[in-house]
């Protein structure tokens, strides 16, 4: 019964920071970051059972206040990730005999640390790879939506309308272009770039 509260919870808190996307303000932006965060915690603190309900909850929420859209992105951009890294995290197993003999009380050998950082790095890289085809195949394409994307952000901040020309209090034309260029370069490079290697951008 506790587990499934706790999926429960944590799926509709999940869903929450998801669909704060909706409102188009900066602050949604770190708060979608935040989404896996409540799947996470049911699933290290109580069982991947309660994170796998949470996953049900939250998505089944999503497409009955938003669509099949957001539904497909909960699960395959957050849902599906937080579940299997949370299980492999729990993975254990009783240590070999040669090492329990050394110690008085039973050793358990837990999922390789490394392997777990592997598998963060395949599901980041897989993700971007996914979301690259949303904003276009070639370089003028992925910088037209990656434009579009941003410019429709800062216009429901700055509440400006759809025909006029956008107007940012404290920022220019030429730095947001700049700042436009520099997101769309750190994507580039995070996307090409093998694990391990650092930025300079």
């Amino acid at each position: 019964m506790q587990n499934g509260l706790i999926g429960l919870g944590s799926g509709a808190a999940s869903a929450l920071l998801f669909a704060s996307l909706t409102s188009g303000s900066y602050l949604s932006i770190a708060l979608f970051y935040l989404a896996p965060l409540p799947l996470m915690i049911a699933g290290l603190g109580w069982s991947h059972w309660s994170a796998l309900l949470g996953i049900v909850a939250g998505s089944a929420l999503l497409a009955v206040m938003f669509g099949i859209t957001f539904f497909i992105g909960f699960v395959a951009v957050v849902g599906a990730p937080s579940w299997w890294l949370s299980r492999l995290a729990m993975l254990a197993r009783s240590a070999p005999a040669a090492l329990e003999s050394n110690l008085t009380e039973p050793s358990v050998e837990w999922f390789p640390p490394g392997m777990l950082v592997l598998w963060c790095a395949l599901l980041g890289a897989a993700l971007v790879l996914v979301a690259f085809p949303l904003f276009g195949l070639d370089s003028a394409s992925f910088h037209a939506g990656l434009t579009r994307m941003i410019t429709q952000m800062l216009r429901i901040e700055a509440g400006t309308p759809a025909g006029e020309p956008l107007s940012v209090p404290g920022i220019t034309t030429s730095v947001m272009r700049r700042w436009i260029v520099a997101v769309e370069l750190r994507t580039i490079s995070s996307a090409s770039s093998p694990p391990g290697a650092s930025s300079t951008l």
